[in-house]
């Protein structure tokens, strides 16, 4: 069982770390995707889009640690519950948007399938 957990953990590190420097090397791109979300407030979404890629790649190092692990998998969730949210406003919404969810490495839109990835 601690096999499966391990293989989870490092999932998750290599997934977020990943998704965390590709859209940090597009910063700017990627704060602009998050604003088309229209979740927050352009300035609060702005500032969200700047500091996300930076709380991915933290949280995701965070994992590596025994004494971190578990701040690492609650920033983890929490920020899963809100991309959820937001797929989910989005889809409703009918808007058809840039996902932005590995910044520049794939150029998905946000449908079904991207809430069930986030699932």
């Amino acid at each position: 069982m601690e096999a499966i957990y391990n293989i989870g953990i490092y999932f998750l590190l290599m997934y977020f770390m990943i998704s965390s420097i590709s859209k940090i090397l597009n910063l700017s791109q990627f704060s602009n995707t998050v604003m088309e979300y229209n979740v927050l407030p352009d300035k609060s979404a702005k500032l969200f889009g700047i500091l996300l890629p930076f709380i991915e790649l933290l949280a995701s190092i965070s994992l590596l640690l025994d004494s971190t692990k578990i701040y690492g998998l609650m920033a983890l969730i929490f920020l899963l519950f809100c991309f959820g949210f937001s797929v989910i406003r989005v889809i409703k919404s009918g808007k058809k948007i840039t996902c932005g969810c590995y910044g520049k490495l794939m150029d998905s839109k946000v449908d079904n399938l991207t809430l069930i990835k986030i699932l």
